[in-house]
């Protein structure tokens, strides 16, 4: 007797394990996987681990992406002013003029792209958390999303790293060289067009890239605390005036 209750009490818990451990395995797989990421590994994460990562890593990213546009922005607008204002301190006088006044009208390049047009993650990182806040919004489909954005993030930014996107930068200031010229100020053409090159790289370098990394490292499901790699800011400068280049580590 005592033999038959030993073995019903053993089949029960059998039972309750296996029980235990569907439970555990469909909690950790309600979702899919996105394409070409290890099914497997992700599905031990959680589809919550698996979201808040995302949303975590899109956040970083975005409120450096702000940082780097409004570092950028200010900057570029006090270098207009600094040109404008040296005309009246330095003298009216023509070569004045087309030193710092075509110097001033030559940054314009750089400032439009950052006011009409901003990384894609910023929106991106809104959206998700406005529609992560919708009271009984469906978990799947909140973690498809995340998972397009990040796809989306790291495609746009691969774009900014493009050749092409470097190209650009030097056709631009070589006319700027050629547009001095004109006015028979090459030395300050030359001046204008290899800073206004230098400075359009540092631009370039500078915009977060992160969801390249963090793609790669989602599919293979390693979602751990990021490495911090190092980055170089370009801020104002918090005495006087000008910009200050830091790097964090």
């Amino acid at each position: 007797m005592n033999g038959g209750s030993c073995i019903v009490e053993r089949l029960r818990g059998l039972v309750l394990v296996v029980t235990l451990a569907s439970a555990m395995s469909a909690a950790h797989a309600d979702c899919p996987a996105m394409a070409g990421a290890d099914a497997a590994v992700l599905a031990a994460h959680g589809d919550e681990a698996r979201l808040a990562w995302i949303e975590a890593r899109l956040a970083r990213t975005a409120h450096r992406a702000r940082v780097w546009r409004n570092a950028w922005g200010i900057g570029i607008v006090g270098a207009t002013a600094v040109d404008l204002a040296l005309i009246p301190i330095l003298g009216d006088t023509r070569d004045h003029r087309i030193d710092f006044g075509l110097g001033a009208a030559t940054t314009l390049p750089g400032i439009v792209p950052l006011i009409f047009f901003q990384p894609r993650v910023l929106d991106d990182q809104a959206r998700l958390e406005a529609h992560a806040a919708t009271p009984g919004a469906d978990r799947c489909a909140l973690l498809a999303e995340a998972e397009t954005y990040l796809v989306l993030d790291a495609a746009a930014q691969r774009t900014q790293r493009a050749w092409y996107m470097h190209a650009g930068n030097v056709l631009l200031n070589t006319g700027v060289v050629f547009l001095f010229g004109a006015f028979g100020h090459w030395t300050s053409g030359i001046l204008n067009g290899v800073g206004g090159a230098i400075v359009g790289e540092a631009i370039i370098y500078t915009e977060p890239i992160d969801q390249i990394e963090d793609l790669d490292r989602y599919r293979k499901g390693d979602l751990g605390a990021a490495p911090q790699p190092h980055a170089w800011l370009l801020a104002p400068a918090t005495r006087g005036t000008g910009l200050t280049l830091s790097m964090a580590f």
